[in-house]
């Protein structure tokens, strides 16, 4: 798990000595899925109990510093809640080889041209979004960023102790 996390933390600074922005400076985020909305329909997304959506892609920093806590998640909640990491900008194959290529063992797709993205906000990464039974009861995004804590008081169970 240490090599993993290295491994992502080192894509991290390089994605940050890349890439400049997540998201446009001083463009509005229109919000199209909120606390309480319905998950859209026929985009292959997850529709099991508890599904957890995040979009992220390699070139934004923040992204890369949020997949290590996803990481854990999974490793933790994996058989219990549906994940699915939706490469922001990428095929599918090249969101499955950055996965692997940095020790991530975890459903993903790819979004190219932005349809999937497209039906939850207009902008900014990463976002993530925890739904029960196919409605969102929970969104990370901007500076809101998630941890084990937050995950565990939004699903109501209880969380590892630091």
């Amino acid at each position: 798990m240490m090599g993993t996390i290295r491994r992502i933390l080192l894509s991290a600074l390089a994605a940050m000595l890349v890439s400049a922005s997540c998201s446009v400076k001083d463009e509005p985020v229109r919000e199209l899925i909120l606390v309480g909305s319905r998950l859209p329909e026929g985009l292959g997304l997850p529709s099991g109990d508890v599904s957890f959506i995040a979009f992220f892609n390699p070139s934004c920093p923040d992204c890369m510093a949020e997949l290590p806590i996803i990481a854990e998640l999974y490793g933790t909640h994996g058989t219990g809640i549906s994940f699915l990491l939706v490469g922001r900008d990428m095929t599918a194959e090249q969101t499955a080889r950055f996965l692997a290529d940095s020790g991530l063992d975890m459903p993903s797709a790819g979004d190219p041209e932005r349809k999937v993205f497209n039906a939850f906000a207009s902008s900014g990464i990463p976002r993530c979004y925890l739904c029960r039974e196919g409605t969102v009861i929970r969104i990370w995004k901007d500076t809101d960023f998630l941890s084990e804590k937050s995950f565990a008081d939004a699903l109501n169970i209880k969380h590892p102790e630091p």
